[in-house]
């Protein structure tokens, strides 16, 4: 007798992406930045630009996470890889970064800030000026941002689970504007963080000559909740 064995099904990859392309704080001191976000299985990518050059005044990214307006995500980082990525090569800057110890991110309006970052001092992510002090990493090709290729800053979380993309807003701080003053941005508005809105520059700058590496990150499209949203 033939006997007819179950084969079983392999599992369904989970698989998202989101781009928040040209988002600004307002006011008269505008700091803007692009972040790029994967979410494949377990593992979150997040890539970021700071925007000066292209648009904005100078400031440093020294702090940044994600969170989901309306509902907590109920995983833990097992660990975070952060890369400075250039023409060069990739450098791990990890060691100046702190996984889930942003405390500006983490503590506002009660909502839960799943994943953030935050550096020590004013080490961060630069556009176009250096504002000086301690270590930089700057997101500038020929004068103008390199978004979105090549120099950029990639943050590689892996997770006990799935991070879904829905839902999700993101919060940045940056410290060093021209008058010596720090600002937070969040897509949301979220606590003391003013919102950040989608601001293309005028005329959109044509990517440098390095392409972005493999990202599989798709474009932008439709607008909610003041920005511009793709799951995919």
């Amino acid at each position: 007798m033939l006997l007819v064995g179950t084969l079983a099904m392999p599992a369904r990859s989970q698989s998202e992406s989101f781009n928040y392309d040209y988002y600004c704080s307002m006011g008269s001191f505008m700091v803007c930045a692009s972040v790029r976000i994967q979410s494949v299985d377990n593992v979150l990518t997040m890539q970021v630009w700071n925007l000066n050059g292209t648009e904005g005044v100078q400031h440093t990214i020294t702090e940044i996470g994600l969170y989901h307006a309306s509902y907590d995500w109920t995983g833990t980082v097992n660990s975070a890889v952060i890369s400075y990525l250039t023409s060069s090569g990739s450098t791990n800057i990890s060691q100046y970064w702190t996984a889930k110890g942003a405390t500006d991110i983490g503590t506002l309006a009660g909502v839960k800030v799943e994943l953030a970052d935050g550096s020590t001092g004013n080490a961060g992510i630069i556009g176009c000026t250096d504002p000086g002090g301690q270590v930089k990493w700057a997101t500038c090709f020929n004068g103008a941002s390199s978004f979105a290729s090549l120099p950029y800053v990639q943050f590689t979380f892996n997770l006990s689970n799935h991070f879904a993309l829905s839902d999700l807003d993101l919060r940045w701080h940056s410290q060093q504007l021209p008058n010596g003053s720090s600002i937070k941005c969040d897509t949301g508005g979220a606590g003391d963080y003013p919102a950040c809105q989608y601001h293309p520059p005028t005329t959109v700058p044509e990517p440098g000559t390095i392409a972005l590496v493999g990202t599989g990150l798709i474009g932008v499209a439709g607008f909610a909740r003041r920005r511009r949203r793709t799951i995919s």
